[in-house]
């Protein structure tokens, strides 16, 4: 056990000194990088808005499936659109 250490420290040692830095990246590499990030952030924003599709049409189903003395009497929040039935329809097939 005290052998092991002891090589774990010297690795770690060796590994603190060394000065290894990462090689600077060409355009092209930081570019990519950028245009994945970039395409990533897209497609996840993409996936927050079928989620909020998908939780509208939840919302609507269960409201429609409410007795009218149950239903809230305000409307929906500004800036959402009321997707159609064949939308929802479309997006739990």
């Amino acid at each position: 056990m005290l052998v092991l250490r002891r090589v774990l420290a010297a690795i770690s040692v060796v590994l603190l000194f060394s000065g290894a830095t990462p090689r600077p990246r060409t355009p092209e590499e930081l570019y990519a990088t950028r245009a994945l990030r970039r395409a990533r952030l897209i497609i996840e924003l993409r996936l927050l808005e079928f989620r909020r599709e998908r939780l509208e049409c939840v919302r609507l189903a269960i409201l429609r499936n409410l007795p009218p003395d149950l239903r809230p009497s305000r409307r929906a929040a500004k800036g959402t659109r009321t997707p159609n039935p064949e939308t929802c329809a479309e997006l739990f097939r």
